[in-house]
């Protein structure tokens, strides 16, 4: 009787196998009638199974084992529960390949929606274990459709779909995207990890860049935040140049501690500035700049601090140094006309140079030192110059007055009509006396006057009375006349 070698698993509901089975080896054939039907049964697997015979229909064959079922009237297969404890079912075959005309959304592997009220249960798509022993486990490959051609085609995108809420991380080669796409706010590690983001090592000689960018806008970008962990006391945030460390924000000391010598800005970067954010209340803070203290044992030098203005090119001159007081005066170091030169600048305000008050003990002195030379030649002369005046034309220089001490009127001074005046005595109100002053006692007065011609005595011919010399001693007035020669 012609046969098709379609093997019924033991479970075939039309016969009982227990009934009629006898010990036989592997492979041997039985013929039984059954229904009037004489039908053929092998041994596979240790079990009696029944061929299917030339009159059945093909079709009809959906019970091809206990675990896997389909529709009665179709060779479909709609469910495979499997065998054993997990329900398992064991594939021989390397390739499980889908046909190629499958349209729609592609094929799918799926699990049946849950009941009503039940939360869904896990589907996992596992690698192989290692075996026993020190072994490896098999790596996991999800691999999209290669390209066929050039031109503008792209390997498949990798998509990761959460639900219904749509493709939430994918590996899209398409542009804008190229790479790995995420539409969640979070990327998050475990507490245990020591995490790291990194670029593979290449053996090249040039490594690529690599950047952290945050998201364009057509107004205003959005900001790059690097946040540190929170705490008793807050993470640092190191940066690193290779495997050097660079410089961290630190919470510990609040500081920004930089390992490196230079903080360069580039050469069309305009007005680099360092400034501290202003304060909508109270007074501003203190921003200080200080160069390296010494705390080793020993004696040891602290270190110094460089302000150096940039160096002119040909006959242009080198930079301003300008101390800023706010936005009006400021004190600038400047070369002009080959002249090193510090000048004040401000409207209204009348500079000072002078050393703060003690609250106890003698005040200490201040020096003005001119240039000293080691070579054969003269030292460095001071020299003071008062401004030079043009109001409406009539110039008019200001006078020069050399004041000691805050109350006590001993001082120096010299006025624009070639006048000078020496003082030396405390006046009633404070003020200098003036020549004849017969009120005070003390006090003493020496004064050039160019323009004293009285008294003058007659020397004769040959001479010329230029000035003199007003002497008021205790308001007792005197004159010593200077002559030249003529």
């Amino acid at each position: 009787m012609p046969v098709h070698l379609f093997a019924q698993a033991e479970g075939d509901p039309t016969v009982v196998l227990s009934s009629w089975q006898v010990a036989a080896n592997e492979g041997s054939f039985c013929q039984r009638s059954e229904a009037g039907q004489g039908n053929l049964y092998v041994i596979n697997n240790g079990v009696w199974r029944r061929l299917l015979r030339a009159d059945e229909a093909l079709g009809g064959l959906v019970t091809l084992g206990g675990d896997v079922t389909g529709p009665a009237a179709g060779n479909i297969v709609s469910r495979i529960t499997g065998v054993g404890s997990p329900l398992t079912v064991s594939i021989a075959a390397h390739v499980l390949s889908f046909e190629q005309g499958v349209s729609g959304p592609g094929p799918t592997i799926s699990q049946i929606r849950a009941s009503a009220g039940v939360n869904g249960t896990s589907t996992t798509i596992k690698a192989q274990d290692g075996g026993t022993g020190n072994t490896s486990g098999g790596p996991l490959i999800l691999q999209s459709g290669a390209l066929s051609g050039t031109g503008s085609v792209f390997n498949g995108a990798i998509n990761f779909v959460l639900g219904a809420a749509g493709t939430v991380a994918a590996f899209d080669p398409t542009s804008p995207n190229n790479g790995l796409f995420i539409d969640m706010p979070n990327i998050t590690f475990g507490n245990g990890q020591t995490p790291k983001i990194w670029q593979q090592d290449a053996a090249v000689s040039v490594g690529n860049s690599f950047f952290i960018q945050a998201q364009n806008a057509s107004t205003t970008g959005g900001t790059l935040f690097l946040s540190s962990g929170t705490g008793a006391t807050a993470g640092n945030v190191t940066f690193r140049l290779g495997a050097f460390a660079a410089g961290n924000f630190s919470a510990a000391n609040n500081a920004l501690n930089l390992g490196v010598p230079n903080i360069t800005w580039g050469g069309g970067v305009v007005s680099p500035k360092i400034s501290q954010a202003q304060s909508s209340t109270g007074d501003g803070n203190l921003l200080a700049i200080e160069a390296q203290s010494s705390i080793a044992s020993g004696n040891h030098t602290g270190g110094s601090i460089f302000i150096t203005t940039g160096s002119g090119f040909g006959s242009g001159l080198p930079g301003v140094v300008a101390l800023n007081l706010g936005l009006v005066a400021s004190v600038n170091f400047a070369v002009d006309a080959g002249v090193s030169v510090i000048s004040f600048s401000g409207d209204g305000f009348a500079p000072t140079i002078q050393q703060t008050n003690r609250t106890s003990g003698s005040g200490t002195s201040m020096f003005f030192r001119a240039q000293s030379t080691l070579a054969s030649g003269s030292g460095g002369g001071i020299v003071m110059v008062t401004g030079a005046g043009n109001i409406l034309g009539n110039p008019s220089s200001g006078s020069f007055d050399w004041i000691m001490g805050g109350n006590v009127n001993s001082s120096l001074s010299i006025n624009p009509s070639n006048t000078w005046t020496l003082f030396s005595g405390i006046g009633a109100t404070g003020s200098p006396i003036t020549v004849g002053d017969t009120t005070h006692n003390n006090e003493y007065e020496l004064q050039w006057d160019n323009l004293v011609t009285t008294p003058a005595p007659d020397v004769g011919a040959g001479a010329a009375l230029i000035g003199g010399l007003r002497v008021d001693v205790n308001g007792a007035a005197g004159f010593i006349p200077i002559y030249v020669l003529t």
